[in-house]
C-alpha cells in the first residue's frame, strides 16, 4: 500500500497484533499508517471521554508538568514571561490554568462536547474556549505560544498539513510551538513491542511519525525545529506496555540556532 505521507511504495503491513493488522509501516520515512480509515471512530472524543480525563487529578499533575519541565526554554526562546497562549485539543486544561494564573491570555480549542459544568469552570478560570478544530475553525489574531501534544496522530495527511500550515499562520514571528506524539523511531527498537501496543489503536490514531519525518512536514509550512528529544519514561503505576513513548519538538518561524 502507498505511504500515506510521502507517497513511497516500499511499504509492509505490520501485522504483529490483531490491532497493528490495520497498519502499514513505510520503509523510506519510517512512518506507520492505518491502511482502513474506516476504523476510525470519529465519536469517540464525547464529554464522557474528557471528563473522565479531567477528573483524574494524576494525569492533571503529570500533563501541566511537561510544561514547567520545558518552561525555561520555553521563556528563553519567547523572550518573555507572558503573551498569548492556545492550547490545540487540550482535553485537560491543567496547563491553560498555570499560564492564566501566571498572567497569560490564553485560549483552549477542542473538537470535544464539554460539559456545562467544564464550560462553567473554563469560563470561571478565565480561558477562552472554542468548540472545533484548527483545521478548519479560523482562529483571530496570533499567538505567543503554541501547545499540542499528542494531536498530529489522530489526523491524516491532508489535514496534518492543513494544521502545520494553521499554525504557522497563527504563530507570532517570534512565537514557539511545542507539539508531542507517539514516535515511530521506536519500531524495531527493544521497545518496539510496548510502542506498538500502546500506540496502534485504529479507532483514534491514524499516523504515526518518526521525529524527522515530521519535522521535515514542518518544515516544508515553514517552520523550524528547535529541539527534538525521545521520552520513554514509564507512567508510574503503569504496565510496560502502558509506557508514554513519544518524540517531543519545539518550532519557530526563525532560523535555526
Amino acid at each position: 500500500m502507498k505511504c500515506t505521507v510521502c507517497e513511497s511504495i516500499n511499504t509492509d503491513n505490520i501485522g504483529i497484533t490483531p490491532a497493528t493488522d490495520f497498519y502499514d509501516r513505510c520503509n523510506d520515512c519510517g512512518s506507520i499508517f492505518l491502511n482502513d480509515l474506516t476504523k476510525v471512530n470519529k465519536d469517540m472524543y464525547n464529554s464522557d471521554y474528557v471528563s473522565n480525563l479531567d477528573g483524574n487529578v494524576e494525569y492533571r499533575k503529570r500533563y501541566a508538568g511537561v510544561f514547567f519541565y520545558y518552561k525555561e526554554l520555553f521563556y528563553h526562546l519567547l523572550k518573555k514571561k507572558t503573551g498569548r497562549y492556545l492550547e490545540i485539543g487540550f482535553s485537560n486544561p491543567g496547563i491553560l490554568y498555570g499560564l492564566k494564573k501566571a498572567g497569560w491570555d490564553v485560549t483552549g480549542i477542542d473538537i470535544a462536547n464539554y460539559s456545562q459544568k467544564s464550560l462553567d469552570e473554563f469560563k470561571s478560570r478565565g480561558v477562552n474556549y472554542i468548540q472545533g478544530d484548527v483545521v478548519n475553525t479560523k482562529l483571530k489574531g496570533s499567538f505567543d505560544f503554541i501547545w499540542a501534544s499528542h494531536l498530529v496522530e489522530h489526523l491524516d495527511s491532508v489535514e496534518i498539513r492543513l494544521l502545520l500550515s494553521n499554525m504557522k499562520d497563527l504563530l507570532t514571528d517570534d512565537g514557539v510551538i511545542y507539539l508531542s506524539s507517539p514516535s515511530a523511531d521506536l519500531y524495531g527498537t527493544d521497545l518496539s513491542i510496548s510502542f506498538l501496543l500502546a500506540s496502534c489503536k485504529p479507532e483514534e490514531h491514524v499516523i504515526l511519525y518518526t521525529a524527522d519525518t515530521f519535522a521535515k512536514l514542518a518544515s516544508e509550512a515553514g517552520l523550524t525545529r528547535r529541539l527534538s528529544e525521545a521520552y520513554t519514561d514509564p507512567v508510574p503505576g503503569k504496565f510496560q506496555y502502558q509506557t508514554k513513548l513519544e518524540w517531543r519538538q519545539i518550532f519557530t518561524k526563525g532560523i535555526n540556532e
